[in-house]
């Protein structure tokens, strides 16, 4: 992995993908001009507008469950 970056908005480029977390909470920021392949092989979808944005929780599911949950795109 790369190393952690202190976030600010600046850092955070359209066409990238960051994941982000805080202690208690992960999220995924995907950029809408990230590349068509990286949403492929991170998501398995064709492309950023097939990404459903918001949260999804996988607290308490099984492993077969939080495999098939979509991850958060924004």
């Amino acid at each position: 992995m790369p190393p952690p970056l202190p976030l600010t908005s600046e850092r955070l480029e359209r066409h990238g993908l960051f994941l982000i977390e805080d202690g208690q909470t992960i999220f995924l920021w995907v950029g809408r001009d990230a590349v068509p392949q990286l949403i492929i092989d991170v998501f398995d979808l064709p492309n950023y507008e097939t990404l459903r944005g918001g949260k999804v929780f996988v607290f308490g599911m099984s492993i077969s469950e939080r495999h098939s949950a979509n991850p958060v795109g924004l």
